[in-house]
């Protein structure tokens, strides 16, 4: 009969939440680079109890790298936004919603407004008619 050895491997501490934090973030990725792979959005990630990244937060150089970078797109930024806000209200006046009250709506002197409102994490887009002061305020939602 041979005696069998048993070998313990020691692991640094945090080693294990580190790498299923590195886990996770493959398995995010994978799902990303299949879904674009069939022409539709990745799914997005379910909250983590990672701060910032799965591996380490970014340094105030990235942060400032970053934001260089957010102002050298602005032009193509605001660009593309108007263009994506357009599309949208008029595949909405034109898929369901009502023409002629909107131009009811503005016979009567309301004034259109594009309104952002905190609800969450998705933050949706709203067209919004009236002040809330002399007219109440109505809304259609747009995106978001």
């Amino acid at each position: 009969m041979t005696k069998e050895k048993t070998l313990v491997l020691e692991l640094p501490e945090g080693f294990q939440e580190r790498f299923g934090a590195l886990a996770r973030a493959f398995e995010q990725l994978i799902a990303a680079q299949l879904a674009t792979s069939r022409g539709v959005s990745p799914p997005l990630s379910a909250p983590s109890t990672a701060t910032f990244s799965p591996l380490e937060p970014p340094t105030e150089e990235e942060k400032a790298w970053l934001e260089d970078f957010l102002k050298e797109l602005e032009p193509d930024i605001q660009k593309q936004t108007a263009e994506l806000v357009k599309s949208q209200i008029r595949e909405w006046m034109l898929m369901g919603g009502n023409i002629k009250a909107i131009k009811e709506r503005l016979k009567k002197g309301k004034e259109p407004k594009i309104v952002r409102k905190k609800e969450g994490r998705r933050d949706p887009l709203y067209l919004q008619f009236g002040d809330g002061i002399e007219e109440p305020i109505e809304e259609v939602y747009l995106l978001g």
